[in-house]
């Protein structure tokens, strides 16, 4: 193909009107909220409570080619460029519809699991929350009463069926370490 018909060829599709028609829809279908500065998309969601999302479909009708898409992704996209393979969007402000830019980061999914214990987002499975829990909190606290009380180990297995290495964790706080010394 020489130079002059190169110029001449009509674009697969208008990649300029496009953004702008997205950037349109995201204004169009976020709300501003003043005391957060959170910009809350309004629209189709993905997902209940917590992991709600919001939601859109992206198409290039000349290309033939239509994928959902979630508003924060975009959002970040059209106002901070590409997101890396493997990378995620995350929140700074912990709203998953939130897809003002200024709130948006990247990061992995660890980087995501770590933000989430942190701002203590995860539910808790320990001790007695844990589904393979054998032993109650009240237990624990028992066990390691007995022992300072020179109860001896095979003694106390036998009370909690439990074994002597699990025995020995509790009263050396390696499992179970959650539980204060002195309740």
């Amino acid at each position: 193909m020489n130079k002059e018909n190169y110029k001449k060829r009509k674009p697969r599709y208008n990649l300029k009107s496009e953004f702008h028609r997205r950037c349109d829809q995201l204004v169009n279908h976020s709300i501003y909220d003043p005391k957060t500065e959170c910009w809350n998309w309004n629209g189709s969601t993905t997902g209940k409570g917590m992991w709600r999302y919001g939601a859109l479909n992206v198409s290039f009708d000349e290309l033939n080619i239509q994928r959902g898409i979630r508003s924060h992704r975009l959002s970040y996209m059209i106002f901070k460029g590409d997101i890396p393979k493997g990378m995620l969007v995350l929140h700074k402000c912990d709203n998953t519809l939130c897809c003002n830019p200024e709130h948006l980061f990247l990061g992995t999914q660890n980087d995501n699991m770590l933000d989430a214990q942190k701002k203590k987002r995860l539910p808790s499975h320990q001790g007695s929350k844990n589904a393979n829990a054998k032993i109650t909190e009240a237990d624990v606290l028992e066990i390691r009463k007995l022992k300072k009380a020179k109860t001896s180990i095979p003694a106390i297995q036998k009370r909690f069926n439990l074994g002597r290495s699990t025995i020995w964790h509790i009263i050396n706080r390696t499992t179970w370490n959650h539980i204060p010394e002195d309740i």
